[in-house]
């Protein structure tokens, strides 16, 4: 008699710690947070006014000068000449003409100015 009440015993333990263990909710993994894309990517700006239009690229003259109110800063006058490339990706708004004043974001590829956005000034 008293081994019928231990393996009793034993067996309704067993079945309520089973009953207890399946009841609890299953916890998923914790998500992941999401790395947005644009995170590693600096991206960076240029203005000034296009020299050359091709298919899929254009040069852009940039002049580095002190802006209105600074004075007394010295003037650097030096021109620098920056190619960038375009692609299905980048947006245009306005015409890429010779002459005609842009301000440029971009970003670095492997050496490449790639043109995000473009926006052309008369």
């Amino acid at each position: 008699m008293n081994h019928i009440h231990r393996v009793g015993l034993s067996v309704i333990s067993g079945s309520l710690i089973a009953v207890g263990t399946w009841a609890l909710p299953i916890s998923a993994p914790a998500p992941k947070a999401p790395v947005p894309a644009q995170s590693s990517i600096q991206l960076q700006s240029a203005s000034g006014q296009i020299a050359t239009v091709s298919r899929d690229s254009f040069t852009l003259t940039t002049s580095n000068g002190a802006s209105q109110g600074e004075a007394f800063a010295q003037v650097d006058s030096t021109s620098k000449t920056m190619l960038f490339v375009i692609d299905d990706n980048t947006t245009i708004d306005g015409k890429l003409t010779v002459g005609a004043n842009a301000d440029v974001i971009y970003r670095d590829d492997n050496g490449n100015h790639m043109a995000v956005s473009v926006t052309v000034s008369k």
